[in-house]
């Protein structure tokens, strides 16, 4: 937008002709006018300003009273003017009609948009986007309740599943916190309902679902010796962490002091035991427990 100044109107101190690049306007009128770059209307003494009379011209330079100008702008076209003919800093339809301007999709810091300050008696001011960010930061510093608003789920569970609302912090750290408690499963040491006597005193087991997939961290240990050559335990896989039915693991190694044992994961078909695991301690060097940790598959099919 070129620049403005209020009154900012002369006449001609000389005549011009159409290819001329420089007029003079009436003397110590050359002060009225704003810094350039500055648009200004030609227009007949004593006659209205119409396109087929007048000329708007951009003034590039000012020096004193004479404006160095580019001719025939805004769909005008260069004319004859002769001495006392009008000279006028105008308004242009591109100064109130931002539809006219041209388009910038990165505005910058220091770039400038106009408002009505109500602080004020509405008088026009004009705002940088460096204030106008910093407004909106104070806006959303000051929200102390976001969960009111209709953009906000505060849903523990997350059953509505809904893709046009963001949760609040508590309900996803809820959300997360739950979902790891439901698929963990741990059987500590002593529990009578899942470890087979003689191997309750000091063996634990652990079943975490991530996904699709089951971690599994065990470690089992006789109440008292140690595991005999090639001692065979069946676990039973709980419910949720049972793997496809199509899905077998065999020879996984399970460390324990000297010597390797043998793991065999069982789906719901084959053998030696649908849905379980089963240990086998190795043939010789009677360790005194049998422990890891490994992954497997669930609810998916394998090959």
């Amino acid at each position: 937008m070129a620049n403005k100044k209020n009154l900012a109107n002369s006449v001609l101190n000389a005549p011009i002709g159409t290819s001329d690049t420089s007029l003079t306007v009436y003397t110590g009128d050359g002060s009225l006018f704003p810094a350039t770059p500055f648009y200004i209307t030609l227009t007949p003494n004593n006659k209205w300003s119409r396109k087929i009379n007048s000329e708007i011209v951009l003034v590039t330079n000012v020096v004193a009273d004479t404006f160095t100008v580019t001719r025939a702008q805004k769909g005008t076209t260069a004319k004859e003017f002769t001495y006392g003919d009008l000279v006028a800093n105008g308004i242009y339809v591109e100064d109130v009609d931002i539809h006219s301007q041209d388009a910038k999709t990165t505005p910058v810091d220091a770039d400038e948009i106009g408002i009505s300050d109500s602080a004020a008696s509405n008088v026009n001011k004009r705002l940088t986007f460096a204030n106008l960010w910093t407004w909106i930061q104070t806006k959303l510093s000051a929200l102390t309740n976001v969960k009111t608003y209709s953009w906000v789920k505060d849903e523990d569970d997350f059953v509505s599943n809904d893709d046009t609302k963001v949760p609040t912090q508590q309900s996803s750290k809820a959300y997360v916190d739950n979902s790891l408690k439901a698929n963990v499963t741990t059987y500590p040491i002593g529990s009578s309902s899942f470890f087979p006597s003689g191997y309750r005193n000091n063996s634990w087991i652990t079943f975490c679902r991530i996904g699709n997939m089951v971690f599994v961290a065990m470690k089992w240990v006789p109440d008292s010796g140690t595991l005999g050559s090639g001692t065979t335990i069946d676990i039973p896989i709980p419910s949720g962490y049972i793997p496809p039915a199509n899905w077998s693991l065999d020879h996984l190694l399970l460390r324990n002091e000297s010597a390797f044992g043998r793991l065999i994961i069982q789906g719901a078909s084959g053998s030696p035991l649908a849905n379980s695991f089963r240990l086998i301690a190795p043939p010789s060097g009677s360790p005194t427990y049998l422990g890891g940790s490994f992954f497997y598959p669930i609810n998916t099919t394998v090959n």
